[in-house]
């Protein structure tokens, strides 16, 4: 009888031991389902709000327009009361300098490429809203777009569409039509080819040749392990080989 009721006590702190130890697992930080989408949702959306804040920059002003813009995005992503979150961070981040690379590169992680393809749309709506499009607002968006994973078909489409064909290499649009960049069009045919490092005279290949080259030169990739400085030098001339090949391109007729 003494066995038993010794039995009995001892399975019934066994069963406690279980339970709680359970529950402890269950609320550790890190380890719920909920705690872990917390992190990713708040990740994207301090992602998002870089990007947004890129493109809103790019000309040197914000404007209502684009502010009003960017609030229904947000409303319609995360609802009203995240989105009276976001608005307080995005102001912060609108006052300070920060480089959209890192953030572009963690959405091109986290979502699938129709999303990226949408935020990409999304931004040139940001380059739209006040009615002028700089070459620095598409430079902008074209480099976002290339370090989210966007194919550059899509990313020579969205570039189309703001009517600039890569940077310092378009035209500015303004709302009552198309007016010409302050360089001429032979001066910026001259300048894309001397970037390509070849003479107006050269044959069709030997352009894509000269492309090809300085793209593989330039590459990121070839300067991930090294300082900041020259990653960012490198990013800045492989920008600038690809808008003079679409320069020389269009100019061919090619």
């Amino acid at each position: 009888m003494i066995l038993s009721i010794l039995n009995l006590i001892i399975i019934f702190f066994l069963v406690r031991f279980f339970i709680n130890f359970f529950s402890s697992l269950k609320d550790a930080p890190g380890e719920s389902s909920s705690s872990q989408g917390d992190n990713s949702n708040t990740a994207f959306r301090h992602a998002l709000l870089k990007v947004l804040a890129a493109a809103m920059k790019a000309d040197g002003r914000v404007v209502r327009a684009e502010l009003d813009l960017v609030k229904g995005v947000l409303v319609r992503q995360f609802g009203e009361e995240e989105a009276r979150v976001a608005l307080h961070e995005l102001r912060d981040i609108l006052q300070t300098n920060f480089d959209p690379r890192t953030a572009a590169m963690n959405i091109g992680a986290m979502l699938s490429y129709a999303d990226r393809l949408r935020i990409a749309e999304i931004l040139c709506l940001i380059a739209e809203a006040d009615g002028i499009i700089t070459d620095s607002e598409v430079q902008t968006i074209v480099n976002i777009a290339y370090y989210m994973g966007i194919s550059s078909s899509d990313t020579q489409r969205l570039a189309n569409r703001l009517n600039v064909n890569g940077g310092g290499y378009g035209r500015n649009y303004g709302g009552g039509g198309y007016s010409s960049s302050s360089e001429s069009s032979a001066n910026i045919t001259a300048a894309a080819y001397k970037t390509l490092g070849i003479s107006p005279d050269a044959t069709n290949a030997e352009v894509k040749d000269a492309y090809r080259t300085l793209v593989k030169k330039y590459h990121p990739d070839r300067y991930a392990s090294q300082g900041a400085e020259a990653q960012a030098e490198a990013e800045k001339k492989f920008k600038e080989v690809q808008a003079a090949y679409e320069a020389v391109k269009e100019a061919r007729g090619l």
